[in-house]
């Protein structure tokens, strides 16, 4: 008889909300750069790290020169075990860094 009642009241609570009980969907497209940055290093501390990456997809999209966050990525696609985007990645980090020391190739073995 209890289970029958709170059912009823939750069913009854439930209907009169005004807003649907899911959640909407997260667009990347519609928030700021700021707010992308910060959703994305939320997720990634909570642990959502296929948020984490959709989000900073997103926001290397909008920012080419976010080194950090490029990073980040590949780290994060190497951890979810998406190894080729994340070499390439890496790859692409690394290019941009020998293109911004004037030509200054870095070396593959510490000389010593």
């Amino acid at each position: 008889m209890l289970r029958v009642i709170f059912i009823s009241v939750v069913i009854l609570f439930m209907s009169m909300q005004n807003r649907p009980c899911y959640s909407q969907s997260l667009r990347a497209d519609t928030l700021k750069n700021w707010q992308l940055k910060g959703y994305a290093e939320s997720a990634v501390k909570g642990g959502d790290y296929y948020m984490a990456i959709y989000l900073l997809e997103a926001y290397i999209q909008k920012k080419t020169r976010a080194y950090n966050e490029m990073y980040l990525l590949a780290e994060l696609l190497s951890e979810t075990r998406n190894y080729a985007p994340a070499e390439a990645l890496f790859k692409k980090i690394i290019d941009k860094k020998n293109n911004a020391l004037i030509g200054i190739p870095i070396p593959k073995r510490p000389v010593i």
